[in-house]
């Protein structure tokens, strides 16, 4: 099944990129679990985010102990919802997430990281109307160790559509 962006839609976003209220418009989420700061190279496959949220003392995936990698399956998901958002004609897709597989969590912590993340998702399989929407990930560092760009989590996600 293929994709296709809505050209209306993409055009309501003047710049081709999307900012933090946008998003939220977009996605199942409100106030601080809104996760995603800017959406942007926003494609048919894929979508390219970006996030200082990591760095936010109030962000509510924090536990005591810092803000697990982990919960990047968080950031990803979002990600997702924005993307399927933009293929149906703007209308947000509520979802859950049913199958999370080949995941390689190369840092334990986003905390480490003071520079934004990039979230990039890219569609695999499945589409709206079957109910089953499969998407690649992965979500990285700015500038990490030397000042090169440093993985920090990987895989690939599976959402089951809510109708």
């Amino acid at each position: 099944m293929e994709l296709s962006l809505n050209v209306s839609v993409m055009n309501s976003f003047s710049s081709g990129s999307l900012d933090k209220a946008s998003i939220a418009k977009l996605i199942p989420h409100a106030g601080n679990m809104v996760l995603l700061d800017t959406a942007e190279s926003i494609e048919t496959s894929s979508l390219q985010c970006r996030s200082n949220t990591h760095l936010d003392a109030s962000n509510p995936l924090r536990t005591g102990q810092g803000l697990s990698a982990i919960s990047g399956i968080e950031y990803a998901a979002q990600a997702m919802a924005l993307h399927m958002s933009l293929v149906n004609d703007g209308v947000p897709q509520s979802g859950l997430l049913a199958i999370c597989k080949n995941i390689k969590i190369k840092h334990r912590y986003f905390d480490a990281f003071k520079d934004e993340l990039h979230i990039a998702v890219e569609y695999l399989n499945g589409s709206i109307e079957m109910g089953l929407l499969q998407y690649g990930f992965t979500i990285f560092s700015a500038a990490g160790k030397q000042n090169k760009t440093e993985e920090i989590i990987s895989g690939e996600l599976s959402i089951v559509i809510q109708t």
